[in-house]
């Protein structure tokens, strides 16, 4: 059920799992049936990929265009089936040695620094609202999330504040992306 299985940076994978997605209503997760990977487009400057994960409550169509920098554009579309849903998460489980120090920013432009934070993961992780940067690392290689806006999420005031997450455990440090924690009864895609 990986979005993506393996990043590795200089010849070290830095993730601890498979980046997922979490999806639920009320207390009970949905378990999704995978499909393989297949490619519309593969050359030296990119790689576009398509699969489905499947529920009896929802499927997620997942789209990813990797580029030849190593960036991941992961696009995703919810197609449910009426159920009621109230859970979406990207769930990024990065090993701790490689998830020393973090970095956000809530300017786009990245100019004003009264709105960036940086420097050592504190030990208790990180909570905070939505921002269009946010990257784990060490001194060698790290992993940078981005997103162009929070258009088609669903949160409430408090999942709002709490939207972005970084939470340490052991040997894996993972960052949480979410996306939607309030119910919505969909019939079409979002």
């Amino acid at each position: 059920q990986g979005v993506v299985s393996q990043i590795s940076s200089q010849n070290k994978n830095i993730l601890a799992a498979p980046i997922t997605f979490e999806a639920g209503s009320g207390a009970t997760n949905i378990v999704f049936t995978d499909s393989v990977w297949t490619y519309s487009t593969v050359s030296d400057a990119k790689v576009v990929a398509q699969k489905t994960l499947s529920s009896a409550q929802l499927d997620l169509q997942i789209r990813e265009t990797i580029e030849y920098d190593g960036m991941i554009r992961v696009d995703v579309t919810m197609i449910p089936t009426g159920a009621l849903i109230d859970r979406l998460v990207l769930k990024v489980p990065v090993n701790s040695a490689n998830a020393k120090y973090l970095n956000w920013t809530r300017s786009l432009s990245g100019g004003n620094r009264d709105h960036w934070g940086f420097g050592a993961l504190p030990g208790a992780g990180f909570k905070g609202n939505w921002r269009p940067f946010l990257s784990l690392g060490d001194e060698d290689r790290g992993l940078l999330w981005f997103s162009e806006g929070m258009q088609n999420w669903n949160l409430s005031a408090n999942g709002i504040s709490n939207a972005l997450q970084v939470v340490k455990s052991g040997t894996t440090t993972e960052l949480r992306v979410t996306m939607m924690d309030r119910a919505k009864t969909n019939r079409g895609t979002n």
